[in-house]
């Protein structure tokens, strides 16, 4: 019942850079429970528009920086699974740690205009849970899921892209 797996990868990351990439975990289940986690490393190449092309909306201008470094990624997650023969529960704990985020960083901001630049900030830490359940009646099927997530900057604030609670039913 128990599963173990291995990964790695070694990519290109743009300016004769390569990032390694390993990744392992475990599955173990016995009747219709499962226990599984995992812990991986990746990255996030900046794109050609970041490192290359300038824009400009209305009365702000970003402009590229060619001297970005990758975005990467080192989690870790821990679930437990129930299947069953019309039900699936599942719930997981995770951890992103990720650095050298890309961001726009304002360098001057006048009436006229306001000039922004693509630059790596500061890492963020993002943790939570995740739980999911869904249910068969018949012809009927009847899902519900929950996702909590704790996304902060190493300054202590959160990320504003990311709710902190986010649901779903149907």
């Amino acid at each position: 019942p128990l599963k173990l797996f291995l990964g790695a990868r070694d990519q290109f990351a743009g300016s004769d850079n390569h990032f390694f990439s390993p990744s392992g975990g475990f599955s173990l289940g016995r009747g219709g429970w499962r226990g599984r986690g995992s812990v991986f490393r990746g990255f996030r190449a900046p794109t050609l528009n970041e490192l290359y092309r300038p824009f400009r909306q209305g009365n702000t201008e970003t402009l590229p920086n060619a001297a970005l470094r990758p975005e990467t990624l080192l989690g870790a997650e821990l679930g437990v699974d129930y299947v069953g023969e019309n039900s699936h529960i599942s719930l997981s704990v995770y951890r992103n740690d990720i650095s050298d985020i890309i961001t726009n960083v304002t360098l001057v901001s006048t009436p006229a205009l306001i000039s922004r630049q693509r630059q790596n900030a500061a890492s963020a830490l993002n943790r939570g849970v995740d739980l999911s359940a869904r249910h068969t009646w018949h012809n009927w099927t009847g899902e519900v899921g929950y996702l909590f997530a704790d996304a902060r900057v190493a300054t202590g604030e959160r990320v504003p892209q990311v709710p902190k609670h986010s649901g779903m039913a149907q």
